[in-house]
């Protein structure tokens, strides 16, 4: 069940100037940046020693959302009501796509990683609901094995890191060009529109021979609005979405305008893609998630589907989600009085975000009796589940059959790799910018705490208009300016120390 957001006139004042970007909103921002931004660097350090170590990714998660409470809690003590994690730390490895989180009682721990894995590391950090998230693809090596660390990544692990990775490079030059009317009138345009964003990020994905998996996304965030689950359906939504249902459609018309005998079949009820046009237009003073997701598919034609993942074969059967969402839009009088007190826990931590029930338990409630509490929470669909998500392959000749049967489909299924980057950003207006220009004010990833991954892919960008995007990084002086938000120094030990004075932005 999804919750649409409708405010009253006075509402929508409140909401209006709580997202005006005034220096201490500003502030809020860089901050939940660089706490995220620092957990990231501490999570990669791990991964980096990961295949000698024998660290499991449910151990990795759950050192990563230790370090993001005890950060949080250290800052913003007083002037703040509401401030916590936004995203549980998450880390898919491969094909899965995002759900795996395990807590320490699960008896999937998310496996092992080897050298030539691939892994998304996701996470999130909110104070007083200005949002910063970030995802970070890094390739696992043997960090004791010479021939293992000092070889690239190949493949389609490679294609897909490096999609994902110039894509999102791409976007931010060209959200950031709207702050530069002088950039905008040489390539003559006027504004960013949805259309440009979309086409750039396809443009990318054609070049390196994948594909866009559904999820993905480029939208405007707010605060407590930051695209962060599905539960909040808003009323002023603006970004561009890459749907399921919508791009597979938009797969299968093109199937059928190639081939005049499925197109005489008339089984299906096409989206006319000029009918849902990205008609917005980006401006300065905004913020902005741009979350891109590849997959590595070998330049064949086909669908992603995601599927939920609840086990691997018969060594474990059943997977249960780790991550949830409340839905404010549903009440209902609870029996149980565990459920009670777990749904006020999680109203109390967690608000609008996603969380994992130890990020609600307290010497209250202890764990046993918060998942008891849970049972009737998610039947009654007050709790919403994140469930853990794989990504699967479908060729497009199996799917646009007419007489393709459910077994042929399911036999021609292949899983595939996925690779993710998500970043946040603002578009500081120059009014507002300590050196007097329109600068982007990059909240998380970037070159110094997040940089890509050692790859070598076969193929490289040939379009102009994206090679262009691509050189407005590196233009300082009549480039796009990025301002990137960096981790803070202190020891990852000594988390709950931090203070506002260690958070310093180079």
């Amino acid at each position: 069940m999804n919750m649409q957001v409708d405010f009253t006139p006075e509402q929508r004042v409140l909401v209006d100037e709580k997202n005006v970007l005034s220096e201490v909103n500003i502030e809020k921002y860089r901050l939940a940046g660089q706490i995220s931004q620092t957990c990231l660097s501490y999570i990669i350090s791990l991964l980096k020693t990961s295949v000698s170590s024998g660290l499991s990714i449910g151990e990795i998660c759950r050192l990563g959302d230790s370090f993001l409470q005890k950060t949080v809690d250290g800052v913003f003590k007083r002037s703040v009501e509401e401030k916590g994690i936004a995203l549980p730390v998450s880390i898919d490895k491969n094909g899965f796509v995002f759900g795996v989180a395990p807590e320490e009682e699960d008896l999937f721990q998310g496996g092992q990683l080897v050298a030539g894995d691939i892994v998304k590391i996701t996470l999130g950090v909110h104070i007083d609901g200005y949002t910063a998230q970030v995802s970070h693809t890094q390739a696992i090596v043997d960090d004791e094995d010479a021939q293992s660390v000092n070889t690239p990544l190949t493949g389609g692990h490679a294609d897909a890191v490096c999609a994902a990775y110039l894509a999102t490079e791409a976007v931010i030059a060209l959200l950031g060009s709207a702050l530069y009317p002088t950039i905008l009138s040489a390539n003559n345009v006027s504004n960013i529109t949805g259309h440009n964003i979309r086409s750039v990020v396809e443009t990318v994905a054609k070049s390196f021979n994948v594909q866009v998996v559904p999820g993905s996304r480029v939208r405007r965030v707010r605060r407590f609005l930051a695209g962060q689950n599905t539960v909040v359906e808003e009323k002023d939504f603006k970004g561009v979405t890459w749907n399921q249902d919508t791009e597979e459609e938009k797969a299968l018309q093109t199937t059928v305008k190639e081939n005049a005998v499925l197109a005489q079949n008339g089984d299906h009820d096409w989206i006319d893609a000029e009918a849902n046009p990205d008609d917005f237009l980006v401006e300065e003073g905004e913020a902005w998630l741009v979350d891109i997701q590849m997959a590595a598919t070998g330049g064949k034609k086909g669908v992603i589907r995601m599927k939920e993942f609840s086990g691997y074969n018969d060594t474990i059967n059943i997977v249960k989600p780790t991550i949830f969402s409340r839905d404010f839009a549903v009440h209902y009088g609870l029996k149980l009085r565990s459920s009670r007190i777990t749904l006020g826990k999680i109203e109390q931590y967690a608000s609008v975000y996603p969380f994992k029930l130890t990020h609600v338990t307290d010497e209250e409630i202890d764990l046993p009796t918060a998942r008891l509490g849970l049972s009737e929470l998610i039947n009654h669909h007050i709790i919403e589940t994140h469930p853990i998500q794989i990504a699967n392959f479908i060729p497009l000749s199996v799917l646009a059959n007419p007489n393709g049967a459910k077994r042929e489909i399911a036999n021609a299924t292949v899983e595939v790799s996925v690779a993710r980057n998500m970043t946040t950003l603002i578009l500081v207006p120059a009014s507002q910018s300590t050196t007097g220009y329109g600068e982007v004010m990059r909240l998380t990833g970037g070159s110094k705490v997040a940089p890509p991954p050692w790859v070598h892919s076969s193929f490289e960008i040939t379009d102009n208009s994206v090679l262009g995007l691509l050189n407005l990084l590196q233009d300082k002086k009549l480039g796009v300016r990025v301002k990137e938000v960096q981790a803070s120094k202190v020891d990852p030990s000594a988390a709950a120390d931090i203070s506002l004075d260690d958070m310093v932005m180079e």
